[in-house]
């Protein structure tokens, strides 16, 4: 019985583990070289700042001498915002170890006029204000 029980109990666990990886990606720009995606459900706050995932997909070429070359990967980057002073900065994960989960922040920067940061800060802020945020 405590066999059965352990079983079923570390099952959850492994179901809950696996749910928070997935990611429901929203295609929000589709570019000449790359895709952007943001997940809406990595929304998350941090000493008062909004941020969230945002994925860059390179668009593949079909041309025969880029056969050589490897294939690009989804870069995948978490970027938080300063909603009143419209800033933004890069939460990068450590390199050092795979799978580290310590997390280094970047130097808040501004947000230029009509780009890709400016939308997706009008998106990230307008659920900050929603849920009560600053």
């Amino acid at each position: 019985m405590k066999m059965i029980f352990r079983i079923s109990l570390f099952s959850i666990l492994l179901l809950q583990i696996e749910q928070g990886w997935a990611a429901d990606w929203e295609k929000i720009l589709d570019r000449s070289n790359d895709t952007i995606y943001v997940d809406l459900d990595s929304y998350n706050t941090s000493d008062g700042y909004p941020s969230i995932l945002i994925k860059s997909s390179p668009k593949q070429k079909n041309n025969a001498s880029d056969k050589k070359f490897p294939k690009s990967t989804a870069k995948i980057d978490r970027f938080q915002f300063n909603c009143k002073q419209h800033l933004v900065r890069k939460v990068a994960r450590d390199s050092v170890q795979p799978g580290s989960n310590k997390n280094m922040m970047m130097q808040f920067r501004p947000i230029a006029v009509q780009t890709l940061e400016q939308e997706i800060e009008t998106l990230v802020c307008q659920v900050n204000k929603m849920v009560g945020g600053l």
